[in-house]
């Protein structure tokens, strides 16, 4: 993380755009809703609405509704794919969606503003499934100024620093773009930028495209954890539907786990994804006795990642303050 602070004031303002990237994909799980039936009772069900980034270990709930384990709590879903992290984010805080699923590190800045928030699980731990490209034909060697694209409200500049380091590149002349995920891709395909980083269902394709992976998160552990985030009116206002939530997401991550091949091809049907979109290549997902690990107890293991992010962003002069406050662990089974 050295350097951050001083990196900071040579940040392009500038957004290299392809919104319409995920059109397609996200089309296929958008606005789906999902358990409709009603609730064992004959009394409607509650429908949750879930918003997420496109990431293969969010599907846990698709599998709960599939197997029928929200219909039996008098529950139901709506699951939505924003398009792009930050309209997913600006959407939570507008109050569109009572949760949303996406990396730790994308809540934190929304922290440093309120205390309203909170991480009721852990989903899963990115191990190889967010990956750093170059462009092809690039010689980092050779180059003067390297163009690095990634998105700067969330984990993505952390984990692009990590990869500098390693790849001694960190003390070279950088210029910083902000690039969303999904178009990490283009961006590279424009020759706007030199490296990028990005995730699956988008790295496959950006690796189709002829670029070079040079890094990915198995080698940043833990750095890269997915969670689930309420906002605490609706936790206090619904606390005994989102434990029955949180139990039939993490049953169906067991379920999920004991079959893959099973579970996978449950949720592509359920979701009308195409064959291998919901592979857990690069995921573990994570169960009910990782999240009492990760939220619960005097010394919670996401304590040492909320702090690494805390450091990261006090050092770009933005310190949300102690995150503690974020776990959330009295909704878990």
């Amino acid at each position: 993380m050295a350097g951050a602070g001083s990196r900071q004031a040579g940040r392009e303002g500038v957004h290299i755009g392809r919104r319409h990237a995920l059109a397609g994909l996200a089309g296929l799980a958008t606005a789906a809703l999902l358990g409709c039936g009603r609730g064992g009772n004959g009394a409607p069900p509650r429908i949750f609405t879930l918003a997420y980034d496109i990431w293969p270990g969010y599907y846990s709930a698709a599998l709960a509704d599939a197997l029928g384990l929200l219909a039996e709590a008098g529950l139901g879903l709506r699951m939505i794919a924003p398009g792009t992290t930050d309209r997913m984010l600006a959407e939570f805080h507008a109050g569109r969606h009572d949760l949303i699923a996406c990396s730790i590190g994308d809540i934190i800045p929304m922290a440093g503003r309120s205390r309203d928030i909170a991480i009721v699980l852990s989903s899963d731990e990115s191990a190889g499934g967010d990956q750093v490209f170059q462009r092809r034909g690039f010689d980092p060697g050779s180059a003067g100024l390297i163009r690095i694209g990634t998105d700067f409200s969330g984990f993505g500049e952390l984990f692009m620093r990590d990869y500098l380091a390693q790849a001694g590149l960190a003390d070279r002349p950088l210029q910083w773009l902000h690039v969303d995920a999904s178009e990490v891709r283009y961006a590279l395909d424009a020759g706007s930028i030199d490296i990028g980083n990005t995730w699956e269902p988008y790295a496959s394709a950006t690796a189709r495209a002829g670029h070079r992976r040079v890094f990915d998160s198995s080698q940043t552990p833990a750095l890269i954890t997915q969670v689930v985030v309420a906002k605490r009116r609706l936790i206090e206002a619904e606390r005994p539907r989102l434990a029955a939530f949180c139990a039939a997401w993490l049953e169906a991550t067991e379920r999920w786990l004991a079959d893959v091949p099973a579970g996978q091809k449950t949720i592509e049907a359920h979701l009308g994804l195409e064959p291998g979109a919901a592979s857990l290549a690069g995921i573990r997902l994570h169960t009910l006795a990782d999240n009492r690990r990760l939220l619960d107890g005097e010394a919670p293991a996401l304590l040492p990642v909320l702090e690494r992010f805390r450091a990261f962003f006090a050092e770009r002069g933005e310190d949300p303050g102690d995150l503690r406050f974020l776990l959330e662990a009295d909704l878990l089974p």
